[in-house]
């Protein structure tokens, strides 16, 4: 399973609670959190596709089958 994070802790610096409870922006880094506690940060630029970016988690993370 993978799931992604409510915030972005920069710097060790905890942001304060957003109003309309969406993630904080942090350009070209795409940060996994996994179940054994784990992160995965990926960099990306404006010319990254969708599957450019599914095809490195599906690489880096080991996943086997992507439904």
């Amino acid at each position: 399973k993978v799931r992604f994070a409510e915030e972005v802790i920069i710097n060790g610096q905890v942001p304060n609670p957003v109003k309309d409870n969406s993630l904080l922006f942090m350009p070209n880094v795409l940060k996994v959190y996994l179940e054994n506690g784990q992160t995965k940060s990926f960099r990306f630029d404006s010319s990254t596709s969708i599957k450019e970016v599914i095809l490195t988690l599906q690489e880096k993370l080991s996943i086997r089958c992507i439904e």
